[in-house]
């Protein structure tokens, strides 16, 4: 949970500093006022990278050499408070924890566990692979300490696998960096797998969210054969391997397969329809940490009426009032969202980069 929350030259924000509430904070203004860039201030606070653009440099306030974003988060099971920050200038980051400097942003995300769900969260679904395999590993990440080391591992192995495939390396090379790719795959495999059982509880209760009365399955695939050890398989694809240019079999090609009614909801579901999905499986994901590390998720909803009916925002609302954590919302408008019955909150409002709270 964020006590404290400053930033500088973040696209079109002025400097602000704002002491969010502890659990529903809106934002609302006008488009391009700055909501989503206060969200994305969050969001690079925790994770070190924004998820608008692919650098961190387009966050910098043009005519501007540096930005940067400061938080004071306290976690509510250990009642521990630290301090964090962030700061970017072309071509370099540097990231604190209570004033002393670390060596990557993951070590940021351990401390700030942040979910968002925004208007492209529908991608979840009907997206590339890649997006799934990011879910399913955000999930392992802060659910296991354990899997970062081992996805890393394996990341590794596989990039030498790849080069070594592209250089045409003799077997004796490529027997050896095999057999260590394996290991590091069987590790990450039994991470993710055990991750999808703790998501299929989560997901049963928030069954309120699910937009259709169908139901719902998770079908994990881990991106190789069941049928046989990940060693033979790589042994029979080498050659098929070395003409494309990369490994084809591994957990670098697993997938989840979301389905209702034994059909791939990409297929049948309403782009409203998905975004409501994909709720649905963003905040099963919060639930599944939640239960199993007693911590807490901040969760982030940028432009939550976007494409959802009247029904699914009264059922996201309350869903998010009914956790009792922190988030923070944006719209255009209080009269966007009913905030009536819904738990404490606060507000605020982004005016030409001008963040205030609104009394």
């Amino acid at each position: 949970m964020l006590l404290e929350l400053a930033g500088e030259n973040l696209r079109n924000l002025n400097a602000f500093s704002i002491e969010p509430g502890e659990q529903i904070n809106v934002v609302v203004g006008r488009n391009a006022a700055g909501k989503t860039s206060l969200l994305e201030a969050i969001y690079i606070l925790s994770v070190g990278r924004t998820f608008r653009a692919a650098r961190l440099d387009e966050v910098i306030r043009s005519g501007c050499d540096s930005a940067w974003v400061r938080g004071h988060a306290r976690d509510i099971a250990s009642t521990r408070s630290t301090r964090l920050g962030i700061a970017r200038s072309k071509g370099s980051t540097v990231c604190r924890v209570d004033g002393q400097n670390v060596g990557s942003a993951a070590e940021l995300a351990r401390y700030l566990p942040v979910q968002i769900l925004h208007p492209e969260s529908h991608r979840l679904l009907s997206g590339s692979p890649a997006h799934r395999r990011a879910f399913i590993d955000w999930g392992c990440f802060y659910q296991d300490s354990r899997f970062f080391p081992a996805w890393t591992r394996f990341r590794r192995a596989l990039n030498q696998r790849n080069a070594a495939l592209k250089q045409r390396s003799d077997l004796r090379v490529l027997s050896s960096i095999e057999a260590e790719y394996c290991a590091a795959a069987e590790q990450v495999d039994i991470f993710r797998s055990e991750y999808i059982d703790s998501l299929r509880v989560s997901l049963a209760q928030m069954s309120g969210l699910w937009p259709t009365d169908n139901g719902w399955d998770l079908e994990y695939r881990r991106g190789w054969g069941m049928d046989r050890p990940l060693s033979e398989i790589l042994s029979s694809e080498r050659e098929q391997a070395r003409r494309v240019g990369h490994s084809l079999a591994g957990p670098q090609r697993a997938e989840l397969l979301v389905k209702s009614n034994g059909e791939r909801v990409s297929s049948v579901f309403s782009r409203g329809q998905l975004k409501r999905a994909a709720a649905a499986l963003l905040l099963s994901q919060t639930r599944a940490f939640e239960r199993t590390t007693s911590r807490d998720v901040l969760v982030l909803v940028d432009d939550l009426p976007s494409e959802l009916d009247a029904e699914a925002r009264e059922v996201l609302l309350s869903t998010l009032a009914e956790r009792g954590r922190q988030c923070f919302i944006t719209a255009l408008s209080p009269n966007d969202l009913d905030l009536t019955a819904t738990a404490e909150h606060r507000m605020f409002h982004v005016e030409h980069g001008r963040l205030s709270e609104l009394v």
